[in-house]
């Protein structure tokens, strides 16, 4: 792996992206914000990967819009509650190009965070199997 393919991509949360395959969606790079990782430096690693939990405050009506309501998630319940709003990734995807062994070695690292993601992106989660 070069120091140049060393990134962390980043594909912004939008409302449109819930009727595109995945494998579309890699193929637009000027869609994606990218940060290059300097893998030798332990400060800017930890400060290019905060970003993958970065979050805001959306309406239920948008977290439903977005796919991203469940009924079923008891924080996000009682955030609706004491906020009127829940809080979202601010990103749909993220990629990392990482050196390292077990990588190499063919281990796939795969986030679902919530309880419907499987439901909003079924061809991601299920393309990994």
């Amino acid at each position: 792996m070069t120091e140049k393919s060393r990134a962390l991509k980043y594909y912004p949360l939008k409302r449109v992206v819930l009727m595109t395959h995945s494998t579309i969606l890699k193929n637009m790079p000027n869609a994606w914000q990218k940060i290059r990782l300097n893998t030798e430096s332990a400060q800017e690693m930890k400060e290019a990967l905060v970003g993958l939990i970065q979050q805001k405050q959306v309406s239920k009506k948008e977290a439903e819009k977005l796919g991203l309501w469940s009924v079923q998630d008891s924080g996000m319940m009682q955030e609706l509650l004491h906020t009127g709003l829940v809080k979202v990734h601010v990103w749909r995807h993220a990629i990392i190009n990482y050196p390292h062994p077990l990588l190499k070695n063919g281990l796939a690292v795969i986030d679902t965070p919530k309880l419907n993601a499987l439901g909003a992106e079924p061809e991601i989660t299920l393309s990994y199997f």
